[in-house]
């Protein structure tokens, strides 16, 4: 017998009866009578409803029980419409019967209940009771839960049933990037809804761009480290987290506290001692002249300056990893909402191991009183972890019940254990820092992605980077969101006093005691303000690991860990673990996307060990210096004209070209045959299939490395359209954001090119364009941050117009502008094939409601303003929009081909 799962939004209206008995067949394992069969190259199968019907399903594992996921009805054979499929064209001889039983069946899914519906975000999940539960809760609604609780896939399906114009936002642009890509995914969309995904950098920009950059934490450092203090404020980090959470972050009424203010604050209200707060004050005041100087701003006092610039334009807010947010953040975003309540917050309190001195007290406090909202009504806590293994959650829960009793709870929203529902089993345990040890562990687990080294602090880094060769050293707040099979804890205790002062006093009996909620006795003990960093960077680090956590240790039998029970052993049991070069690139592309530089350059150089390009490589300063030899002094030998030649051609530069033809450069005078001989020195091994010579160029060089145009392999596979080397190049982790000379990412060079070759657009453009296209495009209009997702048909149209225009820019005579008709652009889209854009996007009316709607005095509520009318029914783009391009602003009229 097969248990059946049934996918959420599945739909066999008017098959009812030949759907359940196909059902039964498929429960029953009689697949013959089901008629089933695979679709080749895809892991899904398809059983026979009838004549003209489908049933599209999929075969999952459970707790190594085999399960059926019923998906789809596909009607009339077409399975270019599955949602599954994502378009891909099955041709006849690739449905081919097939034997289930002989099936090697990869998908995995961790909880599974009896009548639950299969949810799908990036992939099928099922929820359990309460987050069911969670679903169906109206706003507001505060979602509170552990890493590996589910809470974002919660929020997500939440967010799903959101109408109206809604905010989905966080302080990680990486968060935003990735919770985008995961909410679209398998091709979603929803009609009633108008969302923006936004980091908080981008919220604010969305009002208005600040002038500067915001300031880091690494930047804050800088210069903390250079300040004269006093033997009292030594802790950068600790006043850092006093400047943004208290100083500037908990009253959202003013830029700042002043003075005064900031000296009277009641002892919980600040980290500091009252006698400590004149220095720290005197510090921040220096700290505004460094801002104003250094052209930085703090989000912070911007979000209070801009309190009066904000609309209130969302119907629903949802906020992820509110921990990370200030009262004057919170304020800003909240006040964005036309109707007050409307908001989804979500996040965990115990995993704060950066400045901003959030507590949900805190945040009930600024919905000013604690009945504002119903709070205790509208909190839902998700206890179950489905990530950790069941020995690394009971270390997490010693360690809260340890931080409860020790200092008492911050807050009834903070104050819960975790279950485990993992069916992994691991291991926790400490071993002493001996020669032998820690040579073993190196030995057997820094040629291994699944594991990963973690210190307390940046200094501890290089100490460990002595005994680990492995790249995959991170500090605790490097390592937040991240998470490893694998976690090795170096010298995470015994280096730090603090625990060893956050030890005295306790005894086990900590663990018998019950959990309840509970205030500290004293309200002038400020030990929870003083140590929550440590007590939290350890329940931070622990849980990163999946299954195994490894503490290695000068004092193996340090008082704090004896108090967590986590028990010294001698012998190590370890298997020597060695990941491919292909799964090394791809931790480093994973780890650069997510801002961790150090880390994934260290993974290129120590693990893949990159090489510097044997070429000279054509940047903008060495382009200008080519020409000023080729052209102006005409000292140059043959080669290096045919080399700025060749740069003409690849960047279609018209204007160089004319000039090497009126020089006398012969080649100039038979571009064809110079094209051919381009093409075939500088990008043979991305014109066919064998991917072998471009792949021994990335052993070599890297997966970013830059060929003689300054172009990336991904830009020279886009260049000539080969859509199985792209797919292979971004599964390496290949970044489609990395621009050439000309601010062309590989999408524009993609979409460049169709422009002017009508069989590339065609037989190219297609298998390639989902492939290359970002989440988004950032535009600057107006002073404020227009941020157009992928899925909205504003964002091809623009793209087309700007490549199309830079083609034909050199074609215009001067005083003239170039300008679209609906007709014209109807007749390119109608070229389009239904990959990349579907039909009803191709219509002229559609596209005349486009342009109109976002024509620059349109007074449409959701006008992005991308157009300006020249007169009735033709368009142009609007020359003030700036696209930002490798974190710069770029004016679109500035982005022509013959510019570099």
């Amino acid at each position: 017998m097969f248990p059946i799962l049934y996918y959420k939004d599945l739909d066999y209206s008017g098959l009812k009866s030949k759907f359940d008995k196909v059902v039964t067949s498929l429960s029953q394992g009689d697949f013959k009578s089901a008629d089933v069969k695979k679709l080749k190259p895809t892991g899904y199968f398809r059983a026979k409803l009838d004549d003209t019907n489908r049933l599209l399903f999929l075969p999952v594992k459970h707790q190594g029980h085999t399960h059926f996921l019923m998906l789809e009805v596909i009607k009339n054979h077409d399975y270019n419409k599955s949602r599954f499929l994502a378009g891909s064209e099955l041709k006849e001889e690739n449905i081919i019967a097939n034997d289930m039983s002989q099936q090697n069946i990869s998908y995995d899914m961790k909880f599974v209940q009896k009548n639950r519906p299969v949810r799908l975000l990036d992939k099928f999940i099922m929820f359990d009771d309460r987050q069911d539960d969670i679903i169906q809760h109206p706003l507001p609604l505060i979602i509170i839960g552990s890493a590996g609780s589910g809470k974002t896939s919660v929020t997500l399906e939440k967010l799903k049933t959101l109408t109206g114009h809604c905010l989905y936002i966080s302080l990680s642009s990486y968060l935003v990037s990735h919770t985008q890509k995961i909410y679209y995914a398998h091709g979603y969309q929803n009609s009633d809804q108008e969302l923006d995904f936004l980091s908080f950098e981008e919220f604010l920009e969305t009002i208005k761009i600040p002038g500067g950059k915001e300031i880091t934490a690494s930047e804050f450092m800088k210069w903390f480290h250079n300040q004269a203090t006093s033997k009292n404020i030594k802790d950068g980090r600790k006043l850092f987290e006093e400047f943004r959470g208290v100083i500037t972050g908990a009253d959202a009424s003013v830029n700042y506290l002043s003075k005064d203010r900031y000296m009277s604050l009641g002892v919980k209200q600040s980290i500091y001692l009252e006698e400590q707060r004149q220095e720290v004050y005197q510090l921040f005041e220096k700290y505004l002249n460094f801002l104003k100087k250094e052209n930085y701003h703090d989000s912070n006092i911007t979000a209070n300056e801009y309190q009066s610039l904000a609309e209130k334009k969302y119907d629903a807010v949802v906020i992820d990893e509110v921990q990370d947010f200030t009262n004057s953040q919170l304020s800003l975003v909240l006040n964005s909402l036309k109707q007050s309540g409307q908001f989804l917050l979500c996040g965990d309190a115990n995993q704060i191991v950066h400045p901003n001195f959030f507590s949900w007290s805190n945040l009930k406090s600024y919905f000013h009183t604690t009945d504002a909202f119903h709070t205790h009504k509208i909190t839902q806590i998700l206890t179950k972890n489905y990530r950790n293994s069941p020995e690394v959650t009971e270390l997490a829960n010693r360690i809260l019940k340890f931080k409860n009793y020790r200092f008492g709870s911050v807050d009834k929203e903070s104050h819960y254990l975790v279950e485990s529902v993992s069916q992994s089993t691991g291991e926790v345990s400490c071993l002493g820092m001996t020669p032998k040890i820690v040579k073993e562990f190196n030995e057997k687990t820094s040629s291994s992605i699944h594991y990963a080294v973690l210190v307390l602090h940046e200094s501890d880094k290089a100490k460990a980077a002595l005994h680990f060769k492995t790249p995959l050293i991170f500090t605790v707040q490097e390592a937040k969101g991240l998470e490893y099979q694998n976690i090795i804890l170096y010298n995470f205790i015994s280096n730090e006093s603090r625990y060893t002062e956050i030890a005295k006093g306790m005894d086990a009996s900590y663990l018998t005691v019950d959990f309840e909620y509970a205030r500290a006795k004293k309200k002038t003990d400020k030990s929870l303000e003083t140590y929550k960093f440590y007590i939290n960077a350890l329940y931070v680090a622990v849980t990163r690991s999946v299954k195994n956590v490894y503490l290695i240790e000068e004092v193996p039998k340090h008082r704090f860990l004896q108090l967590l029970e986590v028990n010294e052993i001698n012998n190590l049991l370890l298997q020597e673990e060695t990941s491919s070069s292909d799964e090394w690139q791809k931790e480093a592309s994973k780890l650069a996307m997510q801002g961790k530089k150090e880390q994934a350059q260290a993974i290129e150089e120590k693990v893949l060990k990159k090489q510097q390009v044997p070429w000279e490589v054509i940047n903008k300063d060495v382009l200008q210096q080519l020409i000023q030899k080729c052209l102006v002094t005409k000292k140059v030998s043959k080669k290096e004209q045919i080399t700025l030649l060749n740069y003409a051609l690849v960047y279609n530069d018209q204007k160089l070209i004319t000039q090497l033809t009126q020089f006398g450069l012969k080649a100039a005078q038979n571009l064809n045959k110079s094209m051919t001989l381009l093409e075939d020195a500088y990008f043979r091994e991305y014109m066919y299939r064998n991917s072998t010579a471009m792949l021994g160029n990335i052993n070599r060089y890297g997966i970013a490395f830059r060929n003689t145009f300054n172009m990336t392999p991904l830009m020279c596979a886009a260049y000539v359209g080969n859509s199985e080397h792209i797919a292979e190049l971004t599964q390496l982790g290949a970044d489609i954001n990395e621009v050439d000379n000309n601010n062309q990412t590989a999408l524009f060079i993609a979409l460049s090119k169709a422009t002017k070759d009508d069989k590339y657009l065609k037989n190219k453009l297609p298998d390639i364009y989902q492939t290359l296209i970002p989440d988004a495009i950032s535009l600057q209009i107006n002073d404020k941050l227009i941020k157009i997702p992928a899925h909205k048909g504003e964002f091809l149209l623009l793209l087309w117009m700007m490549m199309y225009l830079r083609y034909e820019s050199h074609n215009v005579k001067p005083g003239l502008i170039l300008a679209f008709t609906a007709v014209k652009l109807f007749e390119m889209f109608s070229s389009f094939s239904d990959k990349i854009t579907p039909v009803f996007r191709k219509k002229r009316q559609y596209i005349s409601s486009i342009l109109s709607k976002n024509e620059v005095n349109s007074t449409h509520p959701y006008n992005y303003k991308l157009f300006k009318r020249i007169k009735r029914g033709v368009y142009t783009v609007n020359p003030d929009v700036k696209m930002r391009i490798s974190g710069e602003w770029v004016n679109v009229s500035e982005m022509s081909d013959h510019e570099a």
